[in-house]
């Protein structure tokens, strides 16, 4: 169900973009945001269009110096040439600044919440020369990034529940083979007796 969502959203956005060449996708790599742990960004650029795209120019500017910290790669890239149904993929690694417990409610009172946003690509399309045109990336307009302490009780609480899933599930294939066993092994004693 989710993967044809998720076809019919991408053909319906071909339909609507198509004057323009270029989807833009920024992603996250990774479950789960946390302080003080690396994130991985992927940006990728698909060229939906029928003409190849020139002077491809991919700029990712929008990180707080306060807010994130640079750990690989590069926030700008540029390609050459991007051939109809090719796509290219750029990766880079950002941290979240670690923050107080205090430090990140009084972010959250006065509005400023954690977000990534929109990556800006230029290109020509159909010629080098030709008039440049803008795409913008997906974003996430609200981040939530989890301490180091709330991700350790999420890893913890999974952990007790499979204890328990083991625990119950013992149980219930233990008590009827038990059973069996017992039976099997009386049953045949009763029988050689007599």
């Amino acid at each position: 169900m989710k993967v044809s969502l998720s076809v019919l959203l991408l053909l319906l956005g071909v339909v609507l973009c198509a004057g323009q060449a270029l989807l833009v996708r920024k992603s996250i790599v990774g479950r789960e945001v946390v302080y003080g742990q690396n994130l991985v960004i992927n940006v990728e650029i698909y060229n939906v269009g029928q003409t190849p795209v020139y002077n491809i120019i991919l700029e990712d500017l929008e990180y707080k110096i306060d807010d994130w910290e640079h750990v690989s790669g590069l926030y700008s890239a540029k390609w050459d040439r991007l051939n109809p149904g090719q796509n290219f993929t750029h990766s880079y690694v950002v941290r979240p600044r670690p923050l107080t417990r205090a430090q990140r409610e009084a972010n959250l009172l006065a509005g400023n919440y954690p977000h990534i946003a929109s990556a800006i690509v230029r290109y020509n399309e159909g010629s080098a020369t030709a008039r440049q045109q803008l795409a913008l990336s997906s974003r996430y307009d609200y981040l939530r990034i989890l301490g180091k302490g709330e991700s350790e009780l999420k890893i913890s609480a999974s952990l007790k529940d499979w204890s328990v899933f083991v625990v119950l599930t013992t149980i219930a294939l233990g008590l009827p083979a038990g059973a069996w066993l017992y039976f099997t092994v009386h049953y045949q004693d009763s029988r050689r007796r007599n």
